[in-house]
């Protein structure tokens, strides 16, 4: 790869989801330099989580001096069992950590969730409160909490779509009090990028949301 010392190299994780996916589309389509960091997958016999994520990262920093921009996307969105909860809560405070050691300048922006800011039984939102409660205290954190992603070609929407479509009567199990502020994935992606290219002074939280105030039964019926 070639690297000149006056830009900044971005890293990415979780590169082959939703958002990860349009944030490399992004960075390729505007020729900013990025590397992707694949996500090692535990074994049965891998009992030992925090040694096994640690290796991987520090054998990736090891070989990729030059980051100093970390975008963390990866994340188990239906967290069941306990190594996805750990991987949702504990990968990035160890991913934030080794990178502070190689380059206490560099940048760790890290997707998190609206949801962790209320009572939510969401387990999404439930894995990520625990990484919430520690990565403040170490270095240089961009925390980005993205409202409810909505994009109509696929993830979510495209679910519940399938859903809809189907002759199976169900009720959803929603609060008709709830109220959201969709984005679409591109967009969302848009905003992180800018929000990384910007001059970073100091730790800082950013919720992003769309536009347009809509309730649940709003996005069933859209």
């Amino acid at each position: 790869m070639n690297y000149q010392s006056n830009q900044k190299l971005f890293c990415i994780t979780g590169s082959s989801g939703y958002l990860g996916s349009e944030l490399t589309k992004l960075f390729e389509e505007k020729k900013i330099k990025f590397i992707k960091f694949k996500i090692p997958r535990p074994s049965k016999t891998d009992t030992n989580l925090k040694k096994f994520y640690s290796k991987h990262i520090n054998e990736f920093l090891t070989l990729n001096k030059h980051v100093d921009t970390v975008i963390n996307c990866a994340a188990s969105l239906k967290p069941k069992t306990y190594k996805e909860f750990y991987f949702n809560g504990y990968f990035p405070i160890l991913f934030q950590e080794s990178l502070f050691k190689l380059n206490e300048r560099s940048t760790f922006v890290n997707i998190s969730s609206t949801r962790i800011f209320k009572n939510s039984t969401d387990k999404y939102s439930l894995s990520k409160k625990d990484s919430e409660k520690i990565m403040f205290n170490k270095g240089k954190v961009v925390s980005i909490y993205p409202d409810i992603i909505l994009d109509k070609t696929r993830g979510a929407y495209n679910e519940l779509e399938n859903i809809l479509s189907s002759k199976i009567p169900f009720v959803p199990v929603f609060n008709p009090g709830n109220y959201f502020y969709p984005i679409n994935c591109s967009v969302l992606a848009e905003k992180i990028l800018k929000i990384s290219l910007d001059k970073i002074e100091h730790k800082r939280k950013i919720i992003i949301c769309g536009n347009k105030k809509i309730s649940f039964y709003e996005i069933v019926d859209e």
